[in-house]
């Protein structure tokens, strides 16, 4: 997905209120907003998104995307999502912030 098909993408609604049942029965403190996005053309998809802590004590997300047990992706750390997604000019630097640190998200009130 190159950067421009990621910013064509259209939020439709951001709620605080999950769509779906929490079958990878994360811990409720984890659940952080749901939204609907344009996913293709003739397709809607609503998300909720988890932020949790592996085994390594490292922040993951969980994408849930259904009810069944098996409706979700976890694209893993936000340095993974953000390589992984061909950000190309973005690249350097988060193997340069990883070098020194690392990059952890920090929940917040979206109406700050």
């Amino acid at each position: 997905m190159t950067d421009s098909e990621i910013l064509d993408r259209q939020i439709l609604e951001y709620t605080t209120t999950p769509h779906w049942e929490n079958g990878c029965k994360h811990d409720l403190d984890t659940y952080l907003f749901s939204f609907t996005c344009i996913e293709t053309p003739t397709e809607e998809v609503k998300y909720d998104v988890y932020c949790f802590r592996d085994y390594r004590d490292r922040q993951e997300f969980c994408l849930r995307f259904g009810n069944d047990s098996g409706d979700y992706c976890s694209p893993g750390t936000i340095e993974n999502i953000l390589v992984g997604q061909s950000l190309n000019r973005y690249r350097d630097c988060i193997t340069l912030l990883k070098s020194i640190g690392r990059i952890e998200f920090v929940k917040g009130d979206l109406n700050e």
